[in-house]
């Protein structure tokens, strides 16, 4: 027999991703079937580029003007320099000016890369992708709507293997495991592995099937209620019809914690 402790717990995604626009527009097309898994870098959603098309066709062209005058300058500063070898051909005041004009052609050529640099973004930003691997929720607005920057949410995106089970163990569950591993009692294959941990689900009855293994323990109790928060890691695999997998975000799951070795 070996003795246990329960918990009530939430399963988590490891990453959870609210997936917003960096750029204002009208959106044109959803190219994804909600609810349906996605891979990292995948379009989402597109929002109209023309406009940001347009600014950086503008922005190009300035660069080009830009280096153009920069050629110009540098050109005048040789031509200066060349001539001031004559003595009193031409003042040292005016080999400053043209010295001066080079070094601000370059200044304005720096200037004109980083805005089509900018306006490069904005059109890239126009394909709004997925930052994850991952299960995508329904779209939240559809084609013809006006997606404003930073504020308007289009979809969710949830990371589905593995999961995590969020429960919450009380003061003295917790003195007791760490006494038992301090004691040896109590004993994990390698760091990286964490100590064992049981999950059954709502329809499993007594049963604890799921295996898993705790990998974080926060920093600090709970002063309100006396407990601390424990993260076990499970294993969500595929189901087979549409990757569907048995484990979900906001799921509520029984937890069971061996205390001790097995004993007869």
């Amino acid at each position: 027999m070996t003795d246990y402790t329960y918990f009530t717990g939430r399963i988590e995604a490891p990453e959870s991703v609210k997936v917003q626009a960096r750029v204002t527009g009208y959106l044109v097309s959803v190219d994804f079937e909600p609810g349906a898994e996605v891979k990292v870098n995948q379009r989402l959603f597109q929002i109209d580029p023309r406009p940001y098309q347009a600014a950086l066709d503008m922005a190009i062209g300035q660069v080009h003007l830009a280096e153009a005058r920069l050629k110009l300058a540098e050109a005048d500063y040789a031509r200066a320099v060349e001539i001031a070898k004559t003595p009193g051909a031409i003042s040292q005041q005016d080999v400053d000016k043209y010295a001066a004009a080079r070094d601000e052609a370059v200044a304005a050529v720096a200037a004109a890369k980083a805005s089509s640099e900018q306006a490069r973004l904005n059109v890239e930003f126009t394909n709004v992708i997925s930052p994850i691997d991952g299960r995508v929720g329904r779209n939240l607005l559809t084609v013809g709507n006006l997606v404003k920057q930073d504020n308007s949410l289009l979809t969710t995106v949830d990371s589905q293997d593995p999961m995590y089970a969020y429960f919450d163990i009380d003061e003295y569950v917790m003195l007791r495991v760490m006494r038992l591993i301090k004691e040896g009692q109590i004993t994990q294959s390698n760091e990286k592995d964490g100590l064992p941990i049981e999950m059954g689900l709502a329809d499993e009855g007594e049963l604890y099937p799921h295996q898993g293994r705790i990998d974080f323990i926060n920093n600090r109790m709970d002063p309100t209620t006396g407990t601390l928060q424990i993260r076990g890691t499970f294993a969500n695999p595929t189901l087979g019809f549409k990757n569907l997998r048995i484990l979900t975000p906001g799921m509520f799951v029984r937890v069971r914690l061996p205390i001790g070795p097995a004993h007869d």
